[in-house]
């Protein structure tokens, strides 16, 4: 059990860090029953993206895991047949693992450069350009440029890093009004 949490928390993991059955009727309960300007979600979204850039930094897990949408995390732990808290736990367990192998050198998230945009079905999201150089462990220094996806729901900005097509399934699971979005594939860049 503890291995299969912690290959959990790795998949997780990677839906949020990329190295990271739904309706979308909240769409419909968070868009109708506030009228939000798109100045006060940028600004909005631009507080997350500050936040999140601190928190990852500073290895604050808690305010990493505070980040991801709490319907990722509940679909993943819901299909896994654990608790949300135990997945957390895992999650930590493999960042920490990851920690000790690779060294994140730097890491931006150029808010400057996301706007925000609502697909057909009124979900108001934000692709952030997003660039990792870290150092792996035997294999040298990388830098992983993608998109970082900002989600808005229940009136709050989540992040999430979609880079492969099972990422991709669990996102329109949880938010159908995402099958329309077009996510840019991430790229992989060896460094000397």
């Amino acid at each position: 059990m503890k291995k299969w949490n912690l290959v959990l928390g790795f998949m997780a993991c990677f839906l949020l860090l990329g190295c990271v059955t739904g309706r979308d009727s909240s769409v419909q309960k968070s868009m109708s029953s506030v009228k939000v300007s798109d100045q006060a979600l940028k600004i909005s979204l631009d507080q997350t993206i500050l936040k999140f850039k601190v928190d990852f930094v500073q290895n604050n897990y808690e305010g990493i895991f505070g980040a991801m949408p709490p319907k990722f995390l509940e679909h993943i732990a819901g299909k896994a047949k654990i608790a949300t808290n135990d997945l957390k736990a895992a999650m930590k367990e493999a960042m920490k693992q990851t920690a000790e192998i690779v060294k994140i050198e730097s890491f931006e998230m150029d808010s400057s450069s996301a706007t925000v945009k609502q697909s057909s079905k009124g979900r108001y999201y934000s692709l952030i350009p997003t660039k990792t150089v870290m150092n792996v462990k035997d294999h040298g220094r990388l830098a992983a440029m993608n998109q970082t996806l900002g989600i808005y729901d229940n009136d709050r900005w989540y992040l999430a890093r979609i880079t492969d097509e099972k990422a991709k399934k669990i996102l329109q699971t949880i938010y159908p009004s995402f099958s329309e979005v077009h996510i840019p594939e991430p790229t992989k860049q060896m460094l000397n």
